[in-house]
């Protein structure tokens, strides 16, 4: 099975049994742990049909990450939800399910990435995730995955010391490093903070800008955890102008709901947990063509070289900032 499976047949089939009449062209738009079509159908705009990976999550799972961006749509919080379907799966009304793949049509967002955000525009998403966030708080998604030490860390760690792309001279130390690094990590997840529920993947890529402003797209890793997940990943830079970009950020956030700023000592800890677990990623996919061909330099040296003098740096940030609480 898997998407080798997933023939321009079944995807032109599913679109006739949800009752719409497409061209027959498939355009396919960039990702890798699903797959993506821009579909032309007649009498109508184009659609965005997504099929889920096989196994990866569970249909409530899914139906979870639906629910919640069609709730946000409702509150007129712009994001991209998808669509309501004639001939949907029990778990809900914008799943279908058919050749045993679950897949959902969105409508096309017009818009694009903006690498750099200034200040207004970092205020502007700040009231966007404030917004979000007080939603998530209201609405905690049961089936939805919970961002703690076992499932951000531990488990992907575990993935990561079983990788037989690992050069067999960084092997030992390698492990031994990742065996240290853990319980330093522990000790921040561990920590006791609010979780509500997020969009969890909140990156310059999965925000489009357009006339109307910046519209949050692609649910498919929302989690329940703490809401400093949601800002992270939008800052770069030296210290000094990640901490102007997070000043930025929270002025607008925090018109709509206040801001635990003890959290956000869990930066540094969330981006050592997103290196592993992206290694970690990378190998359980690396048999597939697309991921040999995305990332190419998974099995050369210079990658797993790169990554150990990474983690050591982030070990001596982290170690700093705690001696520092």
């Amino acid at each position: 099975m898997g998407f080798d499976s997933l023939t321009p047949k079944i995807i032109l089939d599913c679109f006739f049994k949800q009752g719409q009449r497409p061209t027959g062209a498939l355009i396919p738009l960039n990702s890798y742990e699903n797959r993506v079509y821009e579909v032309p159908v007649e009498d109508g705009p184009s659609l965005i049909a997504k099929f889920y990976r096989q196994n990866r999550w569970s249909s409530q799972t899914i139906a979870d990450e639906h629910r919640f961006a069609s709730q946000l749509v409702e509150a007129e919080i712009p994001v991209l939800a998808p669509l309501a379907l004639p001939k949907p799966a029990p778990e809900a009304i914008s799943l279908g399910y058919d050749h045993d793949f679950h897949y959902a049509f969105f409508p096309k967002l017009k818009g694009r990435e903006k690498p750099e955000m200034d200040a207004s525009e970092t205020r502007q998403i700040g009231r966007l995730m404030g917004r979000l966030h007080n939603m998530g708080e209201k609405n905690i998604m049961p089936h939805r995955p919970k961002l703690d030490f076992e499932s951000f860390v531990y488990s992907p760690t575990q993935i990561l010391l079983q990788n037989n792309y690992i050069p067999e001279q960084l092997q030992s130390s390698f492990g031994s490093f990742l065996n240290g690094f853990m319980p330093l990590l522990k000790t921040f997840f561990d920590r006791p903070v609010k979780i509500i529920s997020l969009h969890g993947d909140c990156h310059i890529g999965n925000i489009l800008w357009n006339k109307d402003g910046p519209h949050l797209v692609d649910f498919d890793d929302m989690i329940v955890g703490p809401p400093v997940q949601d800002l992270w990943m939008l800052f770069s830079g030296s210290k000094e102008e990640m901490q102007t970009q997070v000043d930025n950020f929270l002025e607008g956030y925090e018109v709509f709901r206040s801001f635990d700023r003890s959290t956000l000592g869990l930066i540094e800890p969330l981006r050592s947990a997103r290196m592993i677990r992206h290694a970690a990623w990378i190998g359980q996919r690396f048999g597939e063509e697309a991921f040999k061909k995305a990332f190419p330099y998974y099995d050369q040296n210079r990658y797993w070289e790169s990554l150990f003098l990474n983690l050591k740096e982030q070990t001596s940030i982290i170690q700093e900032q705690r001696e520092l609480i």
